[in-house]
């Protein structure tokens, strides 16, 4: 996600302009890196610890 949010920030005018002036690369920067924590989260919650 942290790639993504990059080439978003990067791409911002591009991207406002192809979404017709709806969203900005920036705002979907921002939306992308808040997901971060919440994949952690999953990832956490789903794991098992093997006991020996």
């Amino acid at each position: 996600f942290y790639l993504l949010a990059k080439v978003e920030e990067a791409e911002d005018k591009p991207i406002y302009r192809l979404t017709h002036h709806f969203v900005s690369g920036h705002t979907l920067k921002h939306l992308c890196a808040a997901m971060v924590p919440v994949f952690l989260i999953l990832m956490l919650t789903k794991r098992s610890i093997e006991e020996e």
